[in-house]
């Protein structure tokens, strides 16, 4: 008796992990009914998968699968549970959940709202001018944009093309017109090709809901990040890049900009050593730190990143250097807490990782 019961069990474990698939089943523990959209993974590896409307589950392994090794399942509204293979295995690979009454309790039902079939967009006033690349900060009800791009580059060839159907392979590539105006057109679509930046001040009043402009008298930038300290209640003006006098050279910029929100004036400080465009800022209580971006583009277009992290002390306005980045990146990411989140990012491809960062 002992060897056919020992072959049904193994059996059983081969058709629950044939061809690296770990299949199961997950339960109500009360009503015995199936659970859907329950997340199942194993600790060691990154993605899992999810419980179909029968409750099944098929997770595909990697690797080979030890008797130690946790299993997790999760879903919102039943309390988390954690099984070894070798539980989960003796469980016959049937798992069940039970309510979670300490999530339920904060939820409110109500039967007879109406949703919305869509999000409800409500227009607001434009800007006074127009500009994108630009920096933001919010601060005391009001959001403040500084600078940005205005370019308005335009491909001339492609362009005359557009405008005059008839440059097509239907046609023979005949406009109606001769080859010299074709070269005009293309010419002035170039000449109304146009590529600068700006140093406008546009604030927002939520409060009015209206715009308040100024053009400031500071130097033009684009692609910089803002940040508003409020403790001294001021905004920093951070990175990004201007271009050369006859716009044929783009530069970082190595200027901060500080508005004094208070008394309404603006002050220039000229050291940064966090000179860079896409890259990472936050603020936590006096310090100011930057990571990451890129600080040069070649003649091919490729671009130089960097993984320098710079805290900023503005209380008194030293600059410190911390620990590198894993990697150099343009990147972006959130402070929560006292641990920063990196969130992706670029370095000549697109990435997906997320770091953190503890200022402990």
């Amino acid at each position: 008796m002992k060897p056919f019961i020992t072959l049904l069990v193994l059996l059983s474990f081969c058709f629950n992990t044939t061809a690296q698939h770990l299949k199961g089943k997950v339960l109500d523990a009360e009503t015995n009914l199936p659970i859907e959209n329950v997340n199942v993974y194993w600790s060691n590896q990154d993605d899992g998968t999810f419980t179909d409307d029968h409750g099944e589950f098929d997770l595909k392994l990697r690797k080979r699968i030890r008797q130690d090794d946790l299993i997790y399942f999760t879903h919102v509204s039943y309390a988390a549970q954690k099984l070894s293979f070798k539980d989960l295995k003796a469980q016959n690979f049937t798992i069940k959940l039970k309510i979670d009454t300490t999530q339920l309790d904060a939820v409110n039902l109500l039967s007879r709202r109406r949703l919305r079939r869509q999000l409800k967009y409500e227009t607001l006033p434009s800007m006074k001018k127009g500009t994108y690349a630009f920096g933001s900060a919010f601060a005391a009800g009001k959001i403040y944009v500084f600078g940005g791009d205005i370019s308005n580059e335009t491909d001339g060839v492609k362009k005359t093309i557009q405008n005059n159907p008839n440059l097509d392979v239907a046609s023979n590539f005949d406009p109606g017109f001769g080859f010299q105006e074709l070269l005009r057109r293309i010419n002035m679509a170039y000449m109304n090709s146009y590529e600068g930046y700006n140093s406008y001040l546009q604030i927002y009043n939520i409060d009015r809901s209206n715009w308040d402009w100024k053009k400031t008298e500071l130097p033009k930038r684009a692609y910089h990040d803002m940040i508003y300290d409020k403790n001294n209640n001021e905004i920093y003006v951070l990175g990004g890049k201007r271009l050369s006098m006859h716009r044929k050279f783009e530069y970082l910029t190595n200027e901060i900009e500080v508005f004094d929100l208070k008394n309404d004036t603006v002050l220039t400080d000229k050291t940064n050593p966090h000179q860079a465009v896409n890259f990472a800022s936050f603020i936590k209580d006096d310090n100011i730190i930057l990571m990451g971006g890129s600080i040069k583009q070649k003649r091919n277009g490729k671009k130089v990143y960097t993984d320098k992290t710079h805290l900023f002390d503005t209380g008194t306005g030293l600059w410190y250097e911390l620990g590198n980045m894993p990697e150099a990146k343009e990147t972006s990411g959130i402070l929560l807490g006292n641990t920063i989140y990196l969130i992706g990012g670029f370095n000549g491809e697109s990435l997906s990782g997320i770091e953190t960062y503890d200022l402990n």
